[in-house]
């Protein structure tokens, strides 16, 4: 919603973000009442130069290194069965550039890969399925 504005953005749009930063500078009008914005972005050089005027401290959440890479696959498997002789050191080397987000989708996505291969494995054992799902 904040991203910087251009000649192609939608007259819609450009209102809304005008009229969030009305309000915004409302909020330090009174100087006996405290508010707070708190902002996150994947996307900091897409933010539109006004907003960031109006953000006095930026801090930098990087993505993680190695070692963090590894604690996270610990924390999303813990609960899960894992083979005794599991890489959490590889793994995490492979997951370079990844968000915690993306970790946690690639574990979802490793969870469910043996039940695609078994439905696979169905799906081409029965060929009347086969048959079933043929358009002419």
């Amino acid at each position: 919603m904040l991203s910087r504005r251009d000649d192609h953005e939608h007259e819609g749009m450009r209102k809304i973000k005008n009229e969030f930063m009305a309000m915004w500078e409302g909020l330090t009008t009174n100087s006996d009442e405290r508010v707070m914005v708190l902002g996150a972005t994947n996307r900091p050089f897409d933010i539109d130069d006004a907003v960031l005027r109006r953000l006095p401290r930026r801090i930098l959440v990087d993505l993680p290194d190695m070692e963090q890479r590894q604690q996270i696959l610990k924390v999303l498997l813990r609960a899960e069965v894992v083979e005794e002789d599991f890489d959490y050191e590889e793994c995490s080397k492979l997951l370079d550039g990844y968000t915690g987000s993306d970790i946690k989708n690639v574990c979802v996505a490793a969870a469910y890969q043996p039940i695609k291969e078994v439905i696979d494995k169905e799906e081409l054992s029965d060929p009347s399925h086969n048959m079933h799902n043929t358009r002419t």
